[in-house]
């Protein structure tokens, strides 16, 4: 995501560095970018003492991944041919990691726009990003997980819910559906892992270790029917499956994957 900032500061720099090891794509200019899931924190951000080869490698990649491949946003530019201007409607973003997509929301004319997620560092991360942009987002941390009916409790309604990469780190996915429903006013936007229907996919075990684990550390992908079997069962009129084109990534990817719009 680019955001456009005049001048990266010394000051700036430093609180990005600190800030790491980055989760989600963000450019402050051409030589400064954070990356995604590296090794190290290192891996996670470039800046201008980096090496050019350095530098051109994490451009190419936030060229390819953010600026060429729209799957990033994909569910939110479809949202908004379905129901306009978003200007009229406030967004509620759960698990918002560093707050990417909640930006985009914002950017994208929603009235007001808030990330909760339940660990401290995204928050840290999204915040910094709100501030040095201007964004206007708010950033909140939780503690009860997003499949716990107590969820309720912690969060306000919002007219759109978005649900990106949550549902496959959870265990009770059916009240996480009911809980997006109980929140959302117009929509909600759900992308997820899944498995095929009848999948013997080993991500059904149990692993610690796994990245689509849950916080109790049990990893249990949904089976793709059984998502909209449950979007069904927890009362939504409507439920929209955004296909992928062939141009938006691997097919290993794109058909282990799903993303959802649907209406209360």
């Amino acid at each position: 995501m680019d955001l456009k900032l005049p001048i990266v500061t010394p000051e700036i720099l430093k609180a990005m560095l600190d800030l790491r090891p980055w989760s989600h794509y963000f450019k402050l200019d051409d030589q400064t970018y954070t990356g995604f899931f590296g090794d190290t924190e290192e891996e996670t951000m470039c800046w201008a003492d980096n090496s050019p080869e350095t530098i051109e490698a994490f451009k190419k990649n936030y060229e390819s991944i953010v600026v060429d491949n729209n799957r990033q946003f994909m569910p939110i530019d479809h949202l908004r041919v379905m129901l306009g201007d978003l200007s009229p409607y406030t967004v509620l973003d759960i698990g918002c990691n560093d707050g990417m997509k909640s930006f985009y929301f914002k950017q994208a004319g929603a009235t007001s726009v808030r990330g909760v997620e339940i660990r401290e560092d995204c928050v840290k991360r999204a915040r910094y990003i709100s501030q040095i942009s201007g964004i206007e987002v708010d950033f909140q941390t939780f503690q009860t997980s997003a499949d716990d009916i107590g969820f309720l409790d912690e969060v306000e309604c919002a007219d759109i819910v978005a649900s990106f990469g949550v549902l496959h780190h959870l265990e009770d996915h059916l009240q996480h559906i009911k809980n997006l429903k109980a929140l959302a006013k117009r929509a909600v936007v759900l992308f997820t892992a899944c498995t095929k229907s009848g999948s013997t996919n080993p991500l059904l075990k149990e692993d610690r270790e796994h990245p689509f684990k849950s916080f109790s550390g049990t990893r249990i992908v949904p089976d793709s029917y059984h998502i909209l079997e449950m979007m069904t069962e927890a009362g939504f009129s409507h439920t929209v499956e955004i296909k992928f084109h062939p141009n938006m990534g691997d097919p290993a990817f794109t058909e282990s994957t799903i993303y959802l719009i649907a209406f209360p």
